[in-house]
This record gives structure tokens, sequence and C-alpha cells, in this order.
């Protein structure tokens, strides 16, 4: 009994001692790291769109908002609409479908506008002298048919108080309108002070915009002829002066892009599937993410940048990876497999949504269209760094 006290006492002694040096010489490290896990919640638009109609599946674009996932489906190249709007209860993990059917083939991307989500006309179904854009008030996805020659509304971004769409328009007109909160107006394209000349382009459009800077820029996007006089698409940066639209610089191939991310020195595109980093706006370079490796979408979220990639791995699964890159390189956050490459993506917390399958994909039919849930959950680990404190000097 005499020595199970002695030894009682010299265990607490010696905590008593690594706690005191804990303090004096702060040889603890404590460590946070955020752990994630996947689960299958469903294909939401499989019981819309059958095996003949796979791309109308995907999900181009989501956003979580007011405590839903809001995903889009259809297609404006096979026009598979109307379509409908499906959302995904965060917390009853349920999902639905929006009431009003939408005149139009694709919901291809969401914008919130004045504080409302939005998503807009890619391809209405109606005539072409009003293009349209959608816009969910009150539980309601109420049409906005106000967009002079919007044959298909391909993007939108506030900037100074006005709300910019990003159009493909008819020929001769221009492909940008902004709404100054009482009309909506085309807004011009200059070239070395002229007017630029769309009457004879077949494609006018600009499928993107950005902020870079404090200057909002437009990827312009047009139809032309290469030196066998075959027809390719081409698209020049454009960029606003208060008033219209100036030529900055070309010539890249023509994409519709996800997301542009900008930080204060630098921007980020995804080009054939390659992600790129540009300075200037004039040169462009690849960032590497790893060998074999296919980019399809970017987000930011507070002061990071998020990238969704995919990589074919053996037996039919593709390896899904998501990199993170909060100033100092990409990373890779996280990772699982799945039967069909990433398609789009969003963040809500520390959780991330990830919708599978790309346009053309024909193999794992079933996991087109697929969207995970990948749960993440910070945990601290905490040790004690002997080999710090033997070595103090």
């Amino acid at each position: 009994m005499k020595k199970k006290g002695i030894i009682a006492i010299v265990v607490v002694s010696v905590c008593v001692l690594l706690a005191a040096i804990t303090v004096v010489l702060g040889s603890i490290k404590v460590e946070s790291k955020t752990v994630y896990s996947h689960t299958d919640i469903g294909v939401p638009y499989a019981e819309i769109y059958g095996e003949n109609q796979l791309n109308s599946r995907l999900s181009a674009d989501m956003i979580v908002f007011d405590g839903k996932l809001y995903i889009g489906g259809g297609d404006y190249g096979a026009n598979t609409g109307p379509v409908n709007v499906i959302s995904y209860d965060l917390e009853q993990k349920i999902w639905g479908i929006s009431n009003e059917t939408l005149p139009d083939e694709q919901i291809k991307r969401f914008r919130v506008l004045d504080g409302k989500l939005a998503t807009l006309g890619t391809d209405p179904r109606g005539d072409w002298r009003m293009g349209n854009y959608y816009v969910l008030e009150n539980g309601i996805w109420t049409t906005k048919s106000c967009l002079p020659s919007g044959i298909h509304c391909f993007d939108a971004i506030e900037f100074e108080g006005k709300t910019f769409f990003g159009l493909g328009c008819n020929r001769g007109d221009y492909p940008v309108v902004v709404y100054d909160g009482a009309e909506y107006k085309t807004v011009d394209f200059v070239v070395d002070g002229v007017p630029l000349d769309t009457s004879k382009n077949e494609v006018i459009r600009v499928y993107n915009f950005f902020e870079y800077q404090n200057n909002l820029y437009a990827f312009y996007s047009y139809d032309g002829v290469d030196e066998n006089g075959a027809t390719v698409y081409y698209m020049d940066l454009y960029i606003y002066d208060g008033g219209v639209f100036n030529f900055f610089s070309g010539t890249l191939l023509s994409e519709d892009m996800p997301e542009i991310i900008t930080t204060e020195s630098r921007a980020y595109i995804i080009l054939n599937k390659t992600l790129l980093q540009t300075y200037d706006l004039l040169n462009y370079s690849a960032v590497s993410l790893g060998s074999n490796v296919t980019v399809s979408d970017i987000i930011e979220d507070g002061d990071k940048i998020y990238v969704l990639a995919s990589r074919k791995s053996t037996e039919g699964l593709y390896e899904i990876m998501v990199f993170e890159n909060d100033g100092d390189g990409f990373n890779k956050e996280l990772r699982f497999f799945a039967y069909a490459a990433a398609g789009s993506f969003c963040k809500n917390g520390n959780d991330f949504y990830i919708s599978l399958g790309q346009r053309g994909q024909t193999e794992a039919v079933a996991d087109l269209g697929r969207i995970y849930a990948v749960k993440g959950q910070k945990i601290e680990t905490r040790s004690f760094d002997i080999k710090s404190f033997f070595t103090r000097k």
C-alpha cells in the first residue's frame, strides 16, 4: 500500500511537471484538420429524363440558398425542356420539385441578384425578341421576360449598382444588357473607338463576366474561319468603361466556362478541362494539379479557392478530388471514388455538394447526374513536442 502511494505521488508529480513545462515553453502542438465523409443523395433528374436524355440529368451548376441545395437540369442543345427546378432540403434531407415549369430548355446557371435566387434563361422556348431569366419570389419562380434580343442568357453579374446580363443575341445586336433598376438597355461593344460590327456573325455571345481589380470584364464569343477555311469559335476580352465595353485582349478559343475566380493579383479560368491562371489577362499559364487530372469547376468561399477535378482510375472508377488554395498554392483537400467524372459543385460551411457526369459521357449511366453530400467535420489533435523541449536553447 505504501509503495502504491509513492508511485501515485510520482505520477502526479510528473504530470504537474509536464504541464508546467508546457505552459512555460509552449511544447504542446494543437493541429486542426477537416475529415470528410461522402453520402449518395440520389440522381434527382432520373425520374424526369430517361436514358435517351442523359445530358439532361447533369447539373451544370449548383447553389445552396436559404437552407436548400438547388440544382439544374435540361439540355439546350437537344431542347429537352420545359424544365423544373429541383432542390434538396438540407435539414429534412428530402428532394423537392418546383410547382412551376420554367419555359426553358435548360437550367444552366444560378445567380443571386438583388438578394434573390435567380436562374438564367439559357434557351427560352418563346420568341427571340425578349430573353428570360427567372427569380424565386415568395417560393414561386417568376419569369422575367425583359432582355432585348436575348435568345440565350448565359451569365449575370452585379457591378456598381447595376445588373449585367450576358446573352446570345440576334445578328447585328450586342450581347450584353444592363439593368439600372428602371429599364433594361443594350450595351455597345467598341474596338479602337469604332463600334463592333456583329452583322456578319452567326454566333454573338457573352458566356462569362468577371470582376478583376475593380473593373468589369466580359468574354465576347463569335464565329470565325481558320487557315483551312473551317468554322471556329473565338472569344475576345472586353473591359467596361462605365458606358461601353472596349476591346481589351484576344484571342482564345471560345468556351462557355464555369466560374471565373479572381484574387487581388490573378484570375483563374478553366479552358479545355485545364486550370489556367493569369496576372495581366494577356498571358495564361496552366496550373498543374497532377498527372491526368481534368478540372470541371471552381468556386470561391471566403478567402479560399476550391477546384473540382477528376482522374480516371482503375476498373472504370474516377478519383473525384477537391483542391484548396488559401494563398499558398493548390492542395488536395478531399477525394473519393465514383463511376462517373465530376461535374459541378458548391460549398456550404464545411460541407461540399458534388454532382457527377459530364456531357457526352456514356459509361456509368446510373451515376450520371448523381449528387454526393460530402460532409466535413473539424477535429483537433494535441501532441507534446518533447524534441523541441530538449533542443530549446
